[in-house]
């Protein structure tokens, strides 16, 4: 199971589940998911705690400071391309995108600008 399939469970999974170990591809895994899920301009409760459960190191302040954090900087779409660079890497990390922005049931119209964006650099790439 690839670490984006591992996420993905996760996100699926909604009532158990927590990120095990480590992966080099974390950082801009975590950091995709923050901005799926605050591209509507709000990290709501569910969305919330699916960060917490993949963040398990941290509190929950402490994951409210990082995604606060990561929100306010632009996502690095060259680094993410770096890290998943083959075909069925980018469409795992285009699943996980929308299965975040699907979590609360709605997907708001700057959300699903966000995946279009990501599809595209996904596949201009």
């Amino acid at each position: 199971m690839t670490r984006t399939e591992q996420y993905l469970a996760i996100l699926r999974n909604q009532e158990s589940g927590a990120l095990q170990g480590s992966d080099r591809a974390d950082a801009c895994l975590r950091e995709m998911l923050v901005h799926a899920s605050f591209a509507d301009g709000i990290v709501n409760e569910d969305e919330f705690q699916l960060l917490e459960r993949i963040l398990p190191d941290l509190s929950a302040a402490e994951v409210l400071i990082w995604v606060a954090d990561t929100a306010q900087k632009p996502l690095d779409m060259a680094r993410l391309l770096n890290e998943f660079s083959s075909r069925e890497q980018r469409s795992q990390l285009l699943a996980l995108a929308r299965e975040m922005v699907a979590i609360d049931q709605e997907v708001d119209p700057q959300e699903h600008l966000f995946l279009v964006q990501l599809t595209a650099a996904c596949q201009d790439a």
